[in-house]
């Protein structure tokens, strides 16, 4: 056999292993996504179960409970993946679901249910804010069923405008800040980004905060706001950084960025 020969079996063996490679890791993301798909299918039916047996019974934790699962869990990470699937198909991961976000994201999560629980049927009755006594503090920071239904309508209605923003930024948008232009890439300025700069931030931002008071947990709220504060503060000022570069927007997106507004209080 040629050296020739043997090179062009060498390089068929590659490809041939190549390809068995890039299956078997499709197979394995399609894996993934069908678990994750299946378990958040699952949380939805548990969620709206608890909210019919909480308005039937007429308890309010129960039903508060069920509205934040079905709205912060299922509603949230299934847009974030079917958005992220419908604007770019061929990069769609299952990171795109945003459940493992970070372990932070995780922590604060557990801690809110934890919050709601002790709140819920540890505390006495008598350390609790009486609604008679305390009506505006009551509504907002003890468990109650019109609080759960108006903080989670905020919820959808702020969490909506991250999902308008990502359609509206079409293939611009990206979970992850691109530090190079694409050829493609272009400066979105209608719809919502016409008044907001980062709409998407905007919306996931104050969709934090009224998450915790559906389940009225004031530690959460604060915790929870503060902490997206601070994520979107840095992650704000390192992307409009790379977006006023020479060799990427530049002036075009100075200019922009005067006439327009974060939305997010002390993050300019």
């Amino acid at each position: 056999m040629t050296a020739r020969a043997t090179n062009k079996k060498s390089d068929a063996n590659a490809r041939d292993e190549a390809d068995c490679l890039n299956r078997e890791l499709r197979r394995n993301l399609l894996l993934e996504t069908a678990v994750i798909a299946f378990a958040i299918g699952a949380l939805t039916i548990l969620s709206i179960a608890l909210v019919f047996y909480g308005y039937v019974t007429h308890s309010d934790a129960l039903f508060a409970l069920g509205l934040y699962v079905l709205t912060v869990h299922f509603a949230f990470h299934m847009s974030e993946f079917l958005t992220a699937a419908y604007q770019r198909p061929h990069d769609t991961h299952p990171d795109a679901f945003v459940i493992f976000h970070s372990k932070e994201y995780l922590t604060a999560s557990a801690l809110a249910l934890l919050e709601f629980f002790i709140e819920a049927y540890a505390v006495p009755e008598s350390w609790k804010l009486s609604p008679s006594r305390h009506p505006l503090l009551g509504a907002v920071l003890r468990i109650n069923r019109t609080g759960a239904v108006l903080f989670t309508a905020l919820v959808v209605f702020f969490y909506g405008i991250r999902v308008v923003a990502m359609l509206q930024c079409g293939s611009n948008f990206s979970l992850i800040i691109e530090s190079d232009r694409r050829s493609s890439h272009r400066l979105v300025r209608h719809g919502l980004y016409r008044y907001l700069r980062h709409p998407s931030y905007f919306g996931w931002f104050w969709r934090s905060l009224f998450a915790q008071l559906v389940l009225a947990n004031p530690l959460s709220a604060v915790v929870h706001t503060v902490v997206s504060w601070y994520f979107f503060r840095s992650r704000v000022a390192y992307e409009e950084a790379t977006l006023e570069r020479e060799d990427y927007f530049g002036e075009e997106y100075k200019a922009y960025k005067r006439r327009t507004y974060i939305g997010i209080p002390f993050c300019a």
